[in-house]
């Protein structure tokens, strides 16, 4: 098996964070995030989730009233400052379920290799 670097690794835990989300699945995310999570939203809000059901209720609760069904990458970059850590650079959209763009986002993840898997441990962003 091909070991991925720590940049490939952080792109693939970013991705199966947006496919938990979009699957509605806490058992994703429990394999994406790392917990306490931690967010800073738009408004400099921060915001603390000690497990993966309390962080999907949240999330979901936040987006009820936009009609949010799924959410899309647009592009990714990623910056290595360790063996361990990458930051990680989205945009991303947010879609109804008739595929009308609610709006389109940008966030910065701290993704890191902690307890034996990359997760994402921070994130800042606009939505």
């Amino acid at each position: 098996m091909t070991k991925l670097s720590a940049e490939k690794e952080a792109i693939k835990a970013v991705n199966t964070y947006i496919k938990g989300l979009n699957d509605k699945d806490p058992e994703k995310l429990a394999n994406s995030l790392h917990f306490p999570h931690i967010r800073s939203m738009k408004d400099g809000t921060f915001f603390e989730w000690h497990s993966p059901e309390a962080y999907m209720k949240a999330f979901k609760d936040r987006l009820k009233s936009s009609g949010w069904d799924h959410t899309k990458l647009i592009n990714t970059s990623t910056e290595k400052l360790s063996a361990s850590k990458v930051h990680v650079s989205i945009e991303f959209g947010r879609y109804t379920k008739s595929g009308t763009l609610i709006d389109n986002y940008k966030s910065l993840y701290v993704v890191i290799n902690e307890q034996g898997y990359w997760g994402i441990k921070f994130g800042s962003g606009t939505g």
